[in-house]
């Protein structure tokens, strides 16, 4: 997974920042929700990055990587630039996962299912939000996309649940997204991409109770 993904991204010329706020529950899906359990949480209060793998790319303009910063009374993860925030070595096969967003403007990838062989990439822009997969790397595969309301500047509630070849996308409670996949991917984890180019665009996020 530490190859070129900055070859692999396809790039796109905007200013992209956003500030987010993520809420995430990782849960082991069974036939019935009750028989969920949390995975993983983190809150970033500690100031500890030690579960996480941090990577900045060739093509990144800078500043660029991630930290943990104060913000409304809470630490929260800062990602600038082309850069990654990989949850290390925690991998599920089915999961569900929420967090709150906030795009300011441009996009952010979320990618569920994360490994050697690929990933789910979860595009969130204004007004539209679209699921592709990319598997091997490099190669990317277009499954489904949404024109929901979501506006820039707001907040919204996302949940995001991975079942075998099934992804569906909810968005403030209501099922905006599913995407099948007959050959999907069988296990892997999460990460974040903020995204930018060298002397062209950037982005920025802010991550928080994962």
């Amino acid at each position: 997974m530490k190859m070129d993904k900055a070859n692999n991204c396809r790039s796109q010329k905007f200013l992209a920042a956003a500030i987010l706020c993520f809420l995430f529950t990782f849960t082991i899906v069974n036939n019935s929700r009750a028989d969920w359990k949390a995975l993983f949480y983190d809150d970033f209060e500690s100031g500890d990055l030690s579960k996480w793998t941090i990577t900045i790319e060739p093509d990144s303009p800078t500043p660029a990587g991630w930290e943990i910063m104060g913000e409304s009374e809470n630490n929260v993860l800062r990602g600038r630039g082309h850069s990654w925030a990989e949850l290390t070595n925690k991998y599920w096969r089915n999961y569900d996962l929420t967090f709150r967003l906030k795009i300011i403007t441009g996009q952010i990838h979320v990618c569920v299912k994360l490994s050697d062989q690929g990933r789910y990439l979860i595009r969130f822009a204004n007004n539209s939000v679209t699921i592709e997969k990319e598997s091997p790397w490099g190669t990317f595969t277009f499954l489904r996309s949404s024109s929901p309301t979501l506006n820039l500047n707001e907040w919204y509630g996302v949940e995001i649940r991975i079942i075998s070849e099934s992804i569906e996308v909810y968005l403030n409670n209501d099922k905006i997204l599913t995407a099948e996949d007959p050959e999907y991917l069988v296990s892997g984890g999460i990460g974040f991409e903020t995204l930018g180019e060298a002397n062209e665009w950037t982005s920025e996020v802010l991550i928080d109770d994962v």
